[in-house]
């Protein structure tokens, strides 16, 4: 909190007379970081030309977003706050536009199953599961055989690349296109 305070130009008790105390302040970070991640990732599934292109777009724009927003990254999944006193803030939060970019994504993986399939939800589960996955690995900067940041981001982007490849095979060959 003393970091923060200094960082704004402040004193530390002026941060309290509009938060409740230091769980109150980590909340409204967290809140505020899920409205933008939602923001980017409606854009990103916004901008595809096909479903794949959707997944691609979804898992690189997660995994940049979690990497150029590390302590929003750490601070946003750690118990302390998804567990915590200001938890229902935070799941308010992620029902707004991070909401609207999964509907979206579901609604361009049903495009691209065959009728009648309804493993969307199995399949973004799937997805969310490796763009998460892969965003930790950048961000705590655990992958093998790599040095940088740059590193770490092209060996996300080569894993998103396999899944898009084995997702395309087992759905039949490239996605149709979006409408």
């Amino acid at each position: 909190m003393r970091a923060l305070a200094s960082k704004l130009g402040v004193t530390e008790p002026a941060l309290y007379r509009h938060y409740e105390g230091r769980d109150a302040l980590l909340a409204e970070v967290a809140v505020r970081g899920f409205q933008r991640f939602g923001e980017v990732m409606r854009d990103e599934l916004r901008a595809t030309t096909s479903p794949l292109d959707g997944v691609s777009r979804f898992c690189r724009g997660y995994v940049r977003y979690a990497a150029a927003n590390r302590g929003w990254f750490r601070l946003t999944f750690s118990r302390e706050i998804s567990e915590g006193p200001h938890a229902a803030a935070l799941f308010a939060a992620r029902l707004g536009d991070v909401e609207n970019a999964r509907q979206e994504l579901l609604g361009l993986l049903g495009q691209a199953l065959p009728a009648g399939d309804s493993r969307a939800a199995d399949l973004y589960r799937l997805i969310w599961g490796t763009a998460h996955g892969l965003a930790f690995l950048v961000v705590e900067r655990v992958f093998q055989l790599v040095k940088t940041d740059e590193e770490r981001i092209a060996a996300a982007d080569d894993a998103i690349a396999l899944l898009v490849e084995s997702l395309s095979a087992r759905l039949g060959g490239p996605a149709r296109s979006r409408p």
